[in-house]
């Protein structure tokens, strides 16, 4: 749970940005929807904690055995498992999305239609949602702290924050879609470069 509460903290801050910016460009239905669809990554969170949780112990003692192929394996299984649940996610909601409508009690507001739309756009950004939760854990149980920093504060904070302030104006709420899910494919785009250049200096040491 510890490892948990600073994405969190991180996570409400860039919300409240973010709300602003969208009550400024969308209003007060810009902001249910936008609500609605950050209420279901909250949602998304409980399945992928399960995960990073269960990997989290068994990938630091590996790593500190110095038994690499082993921490490596235990990763990937654990990415094809939150990436699998996270587009499990994606086809059920984009296909049935009154379900979170009913989950978050608006299945029968007069703004359902719009709402639905806006979750068949938001859903793709759980699988970059689900990697980037993954791996915050993964670095901190081996022990590289400065890469969880980065990955909290650029895919909590910098990267959507950055984007919804330049994408919100020019596109209205298409441009806080665009934000999230473009934050989550760059920081997830960043981790696996990253990753790549530690496991190269692992192996050539």
């Amino acid at each position: 749970m510890v490892r948990v509460l600073p994405f969190i903290v991180v996570l409400n801050r860039r919300s409240q940005i973010t709300n602003n910016l969208v009550l400024s460009y969308g209003g007060a239905l810009g902001v249910q929807a936008y609500t609605i669809c950050r209420n279901s990554m909250s949602l998304a969170y409980i399945f992928f904690t399960g995960t990073a949780q269960t990997m989290s112990p068994i990938a630091g003692i590996y790593a500190h055995e110095g038994d690499y192929d082993r921490t490596r394996f235990v990763l990937k299984h654990s990415v094809r498992i939150v990436l699998v649940t996270a587009l499990l996610m994606v086809g059920v909601f984009s296909a049935f999305p009154r379900s979170l409508l009913w989950l978050f009690g608006a299945a029968a507001s007069p703004d359902a239609d719009y709402f639905c739309k806006a979750i068949r756009v938001f859903t793709p950004i759980y699988p970059g949602l689900a990697f980037s939760f993954l791996m915050n854990y993964y670095f901190q149980a081996i022990e590289q702290k400065k890469l969880s920093v980065a990955v909290t504060t650029l895919e909590g904070f910098l990267l959507p924050v950055s984007l919804a302030y330049l994408l919100i104006p020019r596109f209205g709420m298409k441009g806080v879609w665009l934000a999230l899910i473009s934050a989550e494919t760059i920081t997830a785009i960043l981790i696996i470069r990253s990753e790549e250049r530690r496991v190269g200096k692992e192996c050539r040491s």
